[in-house]
């Protein structure tokens, strides 16, 4: 489906949705301490197509009939592929099958493999298909991992290895990226009474074997499990933005105190609009404000401006650093790679200038779709998104409020 955005200033009042971070995390726990049931209660009309991949996995984990094969079909959900694979293998099921798309497939998971082939676990790719099957039960000790290609394989690791007989340890052997994902992990395992001990650094984690998930107690302030879960403040950034670029909204939901990384964007955004002293930002531990912030940038930096330290950005839903290049010069702006010694992109060198509409690809990637609909409201003509139908990943949403925000749109087919 594409569609065509009239530029329009938006104007009134926007509840953020619930932290697709934090759902993940908070479902895979509740399910860690039986408490699956829970979830049984809750609509999934609003949810996105990632939430709703690890909801259905975690039911097929949930079916314990004789002889039950769980088939977890993932979809194009990173976190519920890389969080599940070391969980499934703690459950006692011989044989756990994974189901991916193509998309999916192309985004790494070797690290895990390795790692969990060494203990325990036999993995069997499936011919001319994406799918592939786990054998064997994980096997507690001393696991040695990246922390910079993806901090998901920290976290299903910290999930999981709780549930062992021995005690584990985890090292780093490169520094953690997008540190703030594993705080997220670490907030709900403690809230799910899971204790692990950690460097002050964040390079190795020692985690006690033969602990139990329990669900939190409630109180008059909690009616569900699901009020448990802050509002997402990755999906807030592109309304934040839209504020910084003279829209007029009232954002409401998200948490002040929030350990949510990209958090980050309120502090960035009152630097640009008023100190503007800076022209590059690392984006190591906030890769995914990339999009929103390049249009950000192009808008209020009064000098070209550079995002680094992206490289994972490589092996997103798209190519995630030239798919906002590549918005980005559709929409008259220009720019240049920066480029690793490897000769791997690492960083976009973006050149200020008015936005002045076209057609963008979204190379089906939802971050790069809800940039583009922020950039239309300073946009000097029409903007056309294709296959905007993608945005449902994270956010099914967003165009029935950016409607009711006074935005404009034509669906083209």
């Amino acid at each position: 489906m594409d569609i065509t955005i009239i530029p329009k200033k938006l104007k009134g009042t926007i509840c953020i949705p619930k932290s697709k971070s934090y759902m993940h995390r908070y479902f895979i726990a509740l399910f860690l301490s039986k408490n699956f049931n829970y979830l049984m209660t809750l609509r999934k009309d609003n949810f996105s197509k990632d939430i709703i991949s690890t909801y259905d996995s975690l039911l097929s984990l949930q079916n314990t009939s004789t002889n039950h094969i769980p088939i977890l079909n993932c979809n194009d959900s990173g976190s519920t592929l890389r969080f599940l694979i070391p969980i499934s293998q703690c459950l006692g099921y011989d044989t756990v099958t994974f189901k991916r798309s193509t998309q999916l497939k192309n985004r790494p998971i070797s690290s895990l493999i390795d790692i969990m082939s060494s203990k325990g676990c036999s993995f069997i790719f499936h011919n001319n298909s994406n799918d592939f099957s786990i054998k064997g039960q994980l096997q507690s000790g001393e696991f040695k991992i990246n922390g910079d290609i993806s901090s998901q394989y920290l976290s299903g690791l910290l999930m999981a290895l709780p549930l062992l007989n021995g005690n584990s340890t985890i090292k780093l052997t490169t520094p953690l990226y997008s540190k703030g994902y594993v705080d997220i992990t670490l907030d709900v395992l403690k809230t799910f009474n899971i204790n692990i001990d950690f460097t002050e650094d964040f390079d190795q984690f020692h985690i006690k074997g033969n602990q139990q998930y329990v669900i939190p107690p409630f109180n008059n302030r909690f009616h569900t499990i699901f009020d448990f879960i802050e509002r997402d403040w990755s999906q807030g950034s592109f309304w934040h933005v839209a504020n910084a670029l003279n829209n007029t909204l009232t954002i409401k939901g998200l948490n002040e105190d929030s350990i949510q990384p990209d958090k980050q964007i309120l502090e960035i955004i009152k630097n640009l609009k008023y100190l503007n002293n800076f022209n590059k930002l690392d984006c190591s531990q906030i890769p995914d404000l990339v999009p929103i912030l390049s249009i950000l940038v192009s808008q209020l930096s009064k000098e070209p401006f550079t995002l680094y330290r992206i490289a994972r950005l490589n092996y997103k839903e798209s190519n995630r650093i030239k798919s906002t290049a590549s918005m980005l010069n559709n929409l008259g702006i220009s720019t240049h790679f920066i480029y690793q010694s490897n000769n791997e992109i690492d960083g976009i060198k973006i050149i200020p200038a008015t936005i002045k509409g076209g057609t963008v690809d979204s190379f089906q990637d939802h971050r790069i779709i809800m940039a583009t609909a922020i950039a239309s409201t300073v946009s000097t003509s029409n903007i056309t998104i294709k296959e905007a139908e993608f945005i449902d990943k994270s956010y099914p949403t967003f165009w029935r409020e950016f409607i009711s925000l006074k935005g404009q749109i034509k669906h083209n087919g």
